[in-house]
């Protein structure tokens, strides 16, 4: 067994280790504005953040090269990575690795995707602004929603900036309120994002969200914020969580603010217990944000919040209200009941800007 192997195969996968041994890789990852990294159809596409993603020509890079790097992925997490036993999934500090033996594609070949996550955050208050991210009514209103104790979901397709989305406002939580974080791969890197903030790290195993649920209720949580919602269990998950009363952030796939009831519901497989779903998720997610990302003519990505969407459930009647739509905002249509629960929270007109933005 050589080196790298023995290092990969025996301990935790590190940044590190994908650096040493596999340094043909690794270049292609420190850029820090690098998203991903895929190899699929024989084909090497690096993405960015701020450009449409680039197909890379490397004959390094070669079937076997990604087929000894599947093994040894597969080695670390105890996957035997072969037709039986086809998906290695293995994460680091800031990548999350997925590989597909070859015998699951219908090309033959193995794919290999390679996630990277951003400790910080890439964009801030003023930069978002200058990007057109969104109008700046839209951004000081939300970051009065986060400091107002809302439950907040961000919303989108793939690569549509969901995550950092969720970071950008969470960067404006007040640093005395307890944070807990609970999370199967490390995305969110709380610390980084609101440095000095009171937070604990929870990592979640196999999709089991009840033990640290049940951990961060009696770690007296001020606030949630929950890695991505991707199937039923998460669901559930969640749900216990803001029926509790705390309030929680999140991301999920869909591409319609208004969907995400309707989305829960699919989740749980609908059945008997739909129209609870559907009225518990009214009752207690206040808002959603739907991302989304644009190509220029050269190339160049731009990414911003198309909708808002603000639940409420009221006489036995749910609601779904769009304040923001196409990207413009339209205060009017804010229930009133909202918007006088918002404001009575932070004293003050919930449009007007307090301290504490990123």
């Amino acid at each position: 067994m050589q080196e790298g192997e023995k290092t990969l195969s025996t301990l935790k996968l590190k940044d590190e280790d994908i650096r040493r041994t596999f340094p043909e890789i690794w270049k292609y990852l420190e850029d820090e504005d690098v998203t991903d990294l895929d190899f699929n159809c024989g084909n090497i596409w690096q993405s960015k953040a701020s450009v449409i993603p680039k197909q890379l020509k490397n004959p390094i890079l070669n079937e076997s090269y990604w087929e000894n790097f599947s093994a040894l992925v597969g080695k670390s997490v105890n996957c035997n990575f072969n037709p039986s036993d086809h998906t290695a999934m293995a994460d680091t500090e800031t990548l999350r690795i997925t590989c597909l033996h070859k015998s699951q594609s219908k090309s033959g070949l193995t794919n290999v995707n390679i996630r990277k996550s951003h400790g910080g955050l890439r964009i801030n208050r003023s930069l978002a602004l200058e990007q057109g991210y969104c109008e700046e009514a839209t951004m000081t209103m939300l970051e009065n929603c986060v400091k107002a104790h809302e439950s907040i979901v961000f919303c989108g397709l793939p690569a549509a900036g969901k995550t950092e989305g969720l970071k950008l406002f969470a960067s404006v939580i007040p640093k005395h309120e307890k944070v807990i974080t609970m999370e199967d791969v490390a995305e969110i890197h709380y610390p980084l994002v609101n440095p000095e903030a009171s937070c604990a790290e929870l990592k979640v195993t196999d999709g089991n969200y009840r033990t640290p649920m049940e951990t961060a209720l009696r770690m007296n949580a001020r606030r949630i914020i929950m890695g991505e919602i991707r199937g039923g269990n998460d669901m559930e998950a969640f749900l216990e969580c803001v029926s509790n009363g705390i309030p929680i952030m999140t991301t999920t796939h869909t591409n319609d603010a208004r969907m995400f009831p309707d989305r829960g519901v699919n989740m749980l497989h609908g059945g008997k217990e739909a129209e609870r779903v559907l009225n518990s998720l009214h009752s207690y997610v206040n808002i959603s944000v739907l991302l989304k990302l644009r190509a220029d003519a050269e190339g160049k990505i731009r990414r911003y919040i198309d909708q808002v969407c603000f639940f409420s459930r009221d006489k036995e009647r749910n609601e779904a209200v769009l304040v923001v739509e196409n990207g413009k905002i339209c205060r009017d249509r804010i229930p009133v009941r909202t918007r006088e629960r918002i404001e009575a929270e932070l004293d003050v007109d919930m449009f007007t800007q307090l301290g504490g933005g990123a």
